[in-house]
C-alpha cells in the first residue's frame, strides 16, 4: 500500500535511528564512511587554506573532482550496503568497489551526478563575490535540490535490483514536497552540528595543528551519521512509494 502521507517527523526519526543501527551492525561500515569523509574533509581544508587568488578556480575544480571520486566511489559499496540493511536485514561482509558488477556501476554512476551538481555550487560559491556568478551557481543548487530529491528513491532500488529502477520511474513514484521535507528535517540535526562545528573553527584566534585535527574528525563524523542517516531515509522512501521501481521495465503502468 503506497503511503502518499509519509510521517515527515517520524520517517526522519526512523532513518537516524535505522542508520545508526546499521553502523552498529556493521562496523566496516561505519569506520569506512569516517576514514573517506576524514580525507574529504583534510583534502578539501587544506587546498582551501593553499589557495590564492591565481590558483582559486583550478584548486576548486581540484576538490569538486576529488571529492566526486572520493564519495562516489568508496562510498557506493557502504551505501548499498545500507540500503539493503535497512529493506532485507542484510548484514555486508564485503565493501569492495567492484566495476564489474552493474548494480556498482549504476549506483557510482547517479552517485557522482548528485555529487557533481550538490558540491559545484557549494565548492565554487565559497570565494565568489560577483554576484552573478553567486547568481548562476543559486540557479545550480536549485536544480541539484531539484534532482536530488527526485533520485532518492533510485538509489534503493538500485541497490536492491528492482527489475524497474531507472530515473524515469523514480520521478513518477517521488512525491516530491513530501520527500524534501522529510529530507530537510531528517538532515536538519547534521546541518546544525556541522554548522557550529564551522563557526568553532572559523572564529578560533589562533588555529593550531591539534585545533584542525578535532575540526576534521568532527565535521567527518557529522557526516558520517548524516550520511548513514539519509541512505536509511531513501530506503524508507522508497519501502513507502515505489510502484513503477517494481515493474519489470517495458510494463505498462
Amino acid at each position: 500500500m503506497i503511503d502518499t502521507k509519509l510521517p515527515v517527523f517520524r520517517t526522519a526519526f526512523a532513518s537516524w535511528r535505522d542508520g545508526l543501527a546499521a553502523l552498529r551492525d556493521m562496523p566496516m561500515v561505519a569506520a569506512i564512511i569516517f576514514v573517506v569523509m576524514a580525507l574529504d574533509t583534510a583534502m578539501n581544508e587544506a587546498l582551501r587554506q593553499a589557495a590564492v587568488p591565481e590558483t582559486a578556480v583550478p584548486l576548486q575544480l581540484v576538490r569538486v573532482v576529488l571529492s566526486i571520486f572520493l564519495l562516489s566511489f568508496f562510498l557506493t559499496p557502504v551505501a548499498i550496503a545500507i540500503n539493503r540493511y535497512v529493506q532485507l536485514g542484510e548484514i555486508a561482509r564485503r565493501y569492495v568497489p567492484d566495476m564489474s558488477s552493474s548494480r556498482f556501476r549504476r549506483f557510482f554512476g547517479y552517485s557522482s551526478l548528485i555529487n557533481l551538481l550538490v558540491l559545484t555550487p557549494l565548492t565554487i560559491g565559497e570565494e565568489s563575490t560577483d554576484i552573478y556568478i553567486a547568481g548562476a551557481l543559486a540557479a545550480f543548487a536549485l536544480i541539484a535540490i531539484f534532482v536530488l530529491v527526485f533520485t532518492w528513491i533510485l538509489f534503493p532500488a538500485i541497490a536492491v535490483d528492482a527489475p524497474g529502477a531507472n530515473l524515469r520511474n523514480a520521478v513518477k513514484d517521488t512525491r516530491f514536497f513530501r520527500a524534501l521535507f522529510i529530507s530537510f528535517v531528517t538532515f536538519f540535526p547534521a546541518l546544525v552540528a556541522g554548522l557550529l562545528i564551522e563557526v568553532l573553527w572559523e572564529e578560533t584566534p589562533v588555529p593550531s595543528k591539534l585545533g584542525w585535527l578535532f575540526y576534521v574528525l568532527g565535521i567527518a563524523a557529522v557526516n558520517s551519521l548524516a550520511f548513514a542517516a539519509l541512505a536509511a531515509m531513501s530506503s524508507h522512501l522508497y519501502r513507502a512509494w515505489a510502484v513503477r521501481l517494481l515493474q519489470p521495465a517495458g510494463s505498462v503502468s
